[in-house]
């Protein structure tokens, strides 16, 4: 009996142990999506815009031109608590006397890291994401990111398709 009563105390002391020890935090599909973005907390990632396509009125997907001016361009994320973005034109400028700065803001994830929010400010005419709203996040891993966004122009309804590689 008292071995019993023995066992079933440290089977107790086991359980309770157990019991509160801390759980690790499972990170959020925002929270991951947000490091593969913008780095670790208090660092940024820097991203270039390799290609574009689009689709008009649910047809077949076409290919879209980049202008010189835009394939220097640089797409800074900061992982920091206002999540800042910023879009800098590269050494060619499309137009000369625009802002350095083409538009910066803040960026957001949803819950589920498929829908990415903007609230940008332009500085020059060279501006990309300012103007496109929220927009789906296809695929992002280390190295490319695909994003789309979805514009009207009545009567027409475009999607857009942006590539980008991490530099």
């Amino acid at each position: 009996m008292k071995r019993l009563q023995g066992g079933m105390i440290v089977a107790m002391v086991v359980a309770l142990i157990i019991s509160c020890t801390k759980e690790k935090a499972v990170p959020s599909a925002a929270d991951t999506a947000g490091i593969t973005l913008a780095g670790a907390k208090g660092s940024s990632k820097s991203w270039k815009l390799t290609s574009l396509k689009y689709s008009q009125n649910g047809g077949p997907i076409q290919g879209g031109t980049l202008l010189a001016c835009q394939t220097d361009d640089i797409f800074k994320f900061s992982n920091n608590d206002n999540q800042d973005f910023e879009h800098t034109e590269g050494l060619t400028k499309c137009t000369s006397s625009d802002s350095t700065i083409a538009e910066n803001g803040s960026w957001a994830l949803t819950a589920n890291a498929k829908r990415i929010d903007f609230g940008l400010v332009m500085y020059s005419s060279e501006y990309l994401l300012s103007d496109l709203g929220p927009g789906t996040v296809v695929s992002l891993t280390d190295t490319d990111m695909e994003l789309t966004f979805t514009q009207v122009a009545t009567p027409d309804t475009y999607v857009l398709f942006l590539y980008f590689s991490k530099i």
